[in-house]
């Protein structure tokens, strides 16, 4: 739902490819500012999204939700990033710090 497909590595190269096509490659000038959403493990359409939980194990966080953001991050220079409106493991995305600072951050 809300994504070129389920296969991360097919996501990641789809996105980047139109991340950079958006954004064009000239150093001073943008030609839009491309947003990657919702970041990272939004896995709607479900009821009352804004207070929805998510509780992901590990593995499918890391290795089904984050590639295609970090490699939009790290690899297509995305500008803009919107977070979930639903809550990972019991904070909201907006304001959950190891998301929005520590994960993001080191990318």
């Amino acid at each position: 739902m809300e994504t070129y497909g389920e296969d991360p590595l097919l996501t990641s190269s789809m996105a980047n490819v139109f991340i950079k096509g958006l954004q064009g490659n000239n150093p001073t000038y943008f030609k839009t500012i491309a947003t990657i959403k919702h970041f990272v493990a939004h896995s709607g359409p479900e009821e009352g999204r804004s207070g929805f939980n998510v509780n992901v194990s590990d593995n499918d966080f890391w290795e089904t939700y984050t590639p295609a953001f970090k490699s939009a991050v790290k690899n297509a220079g995305v500008y803009s990033l919107m977070c979930a409106y639903n809550a990972f493991r019991g904070e909201p995305f907006c304001s959950n710090d190891y998301l929005m600072n520590d994960l993001l951050l080191s990318w």
